[in-house]
């Protein structure tokens, strides 16, 4: 692009901030929205489930739309935080979304205050007994917490058999190039800081004002979250020789050639996988966590439910990160605002470390089939 290209985007740029900078004045804080609690039995297949609207205006303080009250305080477990609200949000950038669970309030009298401290309900799941060791975990930094972390949530979320224990399967010609690429990368990917660093999404409010604040702490550098893109890209992306799809293919046939006494103990195996990367694609490991562990849906502000992972990697890859190509006015509208730019840049980078962590697994799983110990 020239650099009369260059000038208008800048303009543009600078007119979404402006706007944001309005929305932020007129709209300050989160709304703020207490959960039902703890997740109960699912209601049988047919029945009918009641689900509470969106607080769109006057209603009864007390009703699980209206806004937060004392009772509500006392008694609510979770909150969600939703900012702005939906119809203040800039131009094709969703509203930032996070649940939170309730650990210890603190009353000030004096002030008529209530204050609280609260973790993320995707991260009250911790600590997790793990049937196996988290894959490929010996390739990365030594003392890195990401590996367990991240298998603790997919184990909660999934269930996924022990990938060390599948049997050896022959793999012969460019089905096993294939797949000693893959397991290649893998391993490769698993050394790299993105995967390593911890890396948190802080929220909150500055102290004596109304102000809120979200922000990175430990954001990658442009080269590690450059690299760990195209690295990422050979794994994930349907057209690499080297995917995860050309690996899981080259699986099946290897298996669709066994005897059907060996097919019936492993074939159904793989689409387990399968399944679990078509949920992260659409979904954060996040985002699946927290609605497991709540009683919360879709249609509440979860943490990061309007988060597209599939999609929204392509948009900084074809944007930004790989290519300055179709996605770079979409990229443009998330990343306007100070607050959606921590949001949507985190978002893409717990996107590509939630997959590359079930990648991994899947690595281990191909190691096993080919007789590779890994």
């Amino acid at each position: 692009m020239g650099k009369r290209g260059d000038k208008k985007r800048a303009k543009q740029r600078a007119k979404q901030q402006a706007q944001s900078q309005r929305h932020r004045a007129s709209n300050p804080a989160p709304v703020q929205r207490p959960l039902a609690g703890p997740r109960r039995e699912r209601p049988a297949p047919g029945s009918s489930i009641n689900r509470t609207s969106k607080w769109r205006g006057p209603v009864d303080p007390e009703s699980p739309e209206g806004p937060l009250t004392p009772r509500k305080l006392s008694e609510s477990e979770y909150l969600t935080v939703e900012w702005p609200a939906p119809d203040d949000a800039p131009e094709n950038a969703p509203s930032i979304q996070f649940a939170l669970k309730i650990t210890e309030r603190n009353v000030n009298l004096t002030r008529s205050t209530v204050g609280f401290k609260m973790t993320p309900v995707e991260d009250t799941i911790h600590p997790r007994l793990l049937s196996f060791d988290p894959p490929l975990q010996q390739y990365g930094r030594e003392g890195a917490k990401g590996f367990l972390h991240h298998w603790e949530k997919l184990d909660y979320v999934f269930g996924l058999p022990d990938p060390y224990a599948f049997p050896r399967i022959p793999l012969q010609g460019d089905d096993r190039t294939s797949v000693e690429r893959y397991i290649t990368m893998s391993r490769r990917l698993a050394g790299f800081s993105i995967i390593n660093d911890d890396t948190k999404m802080s929220v909150g409010r500055h102290s004596g004002t109304d102000e809120w604040y979200v922000r990175v702490l430990g954001f990658p550098a442009d080269e590690s979250f450059l690299g760990a893109s195209a690295a990422f890209r050979q794994l994930h992306n349907d057209g690499e020789a080297a995917s995860f799809p050309i690996a899981q293919s080259a699986l099946f046939k290897a298996i669709g050639g066994l005897s059907e006494a060996q097919q019936s103990a492993i074939r159904e195996v793989v689409p387990l996988w399968r399944a679990a990367r078509g949920k992260l694609m659409n979904h954060t490991l996040q985002t699946l966590t927290a609605l497991k562990a709540s009683n919360a849906t879709l249609d509440d502000p979860v943490s990061y439910g309007n988060i597209k992972p599939d999609e929204l990697i392509r948009t900084f890859n074809y944007g930004d990160s790989l290519h300055f190509g179709d996605g770079r006015a979409q990229l443009d509208d998330l990343l306007a605002d100070p607050f959606h730019e921590a949001y949507y840049k985190y978002g893409a980078l717990i996107s590509i470390v939630g997959l590359s962590h079930l990648y991994f697994g899947f690595a281990v799983l191909l190691a096993s089939a080919l007789g590779d110990g890994s």
